[in-house]
């Protein structure tokens, strides 16, 4: 599991916003499938929507990505000790 400090920064700003993912993603011209992907760490480049974004005036589309790139690595190496743990028939297998 991902320490509940760990937030995706793009659903983040989001989140901020108030708005639905998919009326956000209208706000930003993007598409709300592309948008779910970079929320859900689906995509590890998601540059147009960090381009929106930043054009949109809620960030810097390079310290996003920055920060979206660190919280996909935690996310990373969380699953993989849990997959570990699990392999080895430790807690909650």
């Amino acid at each position: 599991m991902v320490p509940k400090n760990s937030t995706n920064p793009i659903r983040a700003i989001r989140e901020r916003t108030g708005r639905s993912l998919r009326d956000f993603a209208a706000d930003l011209g993007v598409s709300w499938v592309s948008l779910q992907a970079a929320e859900t760490g689906a995509v590890g480049r998601p540059r147009g929507i960090m381009l929106a974004l930043d054009e949109a005036g809620l960030g810097d589309a390079d310290e996003i990505q920055r920060s979206y790139d660190e919280w996909r690595e935690e996310r990373k190496k969380q699953a993989k000790a849990f997959f570990a743990n699990q392999k080895a028939g430790g807690a909650g297998a």
